[in-house]
C-alpha cells in the first residue's frame, strides 16, 4: 500500500470511528426496546449488541434501518473529500480504483448507500465486542 493509500485509509478510518461512536451514543439514548419488560436491556444499543453477539430477533431489520438512518444523518456533516476517502475503502470504491487504473481524468462518483453500509459495518463490529453489566446479565453471565 503506497503512502497516499495509507493517508486516505487513515482519514477514512478516523472519520468512520468518529461517526460510529456518535451512532452508539445516539442508540444508548434510545430506550424503546423490544426485548420485554423483564429484560435487563435498557436501550437500543444494548439490544443491538445482544442480537449481534447472540441471535437476531424478528425485528433485526428494524434495528439495521435505525442504524443506517443515524449513519446517513451523520454523513451529511462530512466534507466531500472525507466522503470520497470513505467510499474508496468500500468494495465499490476499490473496484473503481482498479478499473480507473489511477487515471486522474476519471472522477469517482461515490454512492451514499455504499458509505452508509461501510460505516454501519463499523457500528456492528463495535456491537460484536461491546459488553456491560446489562448485556452480561442478559446472557446470564454475571461475574
Amino acid at each position: 500500500m503506497c503512502y497516499k493509500d495509507r493517508i486516505v485509509s487513515g482519514l477514512a478510518d478516523r472519520a468512520c470511528l468518529k461517526i460510529a461512536r456518535k451512532v452508539v451514543r445516539t442508540l444508548q439514548r434510545m430506550t424503546d426496546v423490544l426485548s420485554g419488560e423483564d429484560s435487563p436491556i435498557e436501550n437500543v444499543w444494548d439490544e443491538i449488541c445482544v442480537q449481534v453477539q447472540g441471535e437476531y430477533s424478528f425485528y433485526w431489520e428494524v434495528y439495521v434501518d435505525v442504524v443506517d438512518q443515524i449513519v446517513a444523518s451523520q454523513i451529511d456533516n462530512l466534507t466531500t473529500d472525507v466522503r470520497l476517502a470513505i467510499w474508496l475503502q468500500t468494495d465499490e470504491g476499490v473496484s473503481w480504483t482498479i478499473e480507473s487504473n489511477e487515471d486522474e481524468s476519471q472522477e469517482p462518483k461515490p454512492f451514499e448507500g455504499d458509505i452508509v453500509t461501510y460505516i454501519s459495518d463499523y457500528v456492528m463490529h463495535m456491537a460484536s465486542t461491546w459488553s456491560n453489566e446489562r448485556i452480561r446479565r442478559y446472557f446470564g453471565r454475571e461475574w
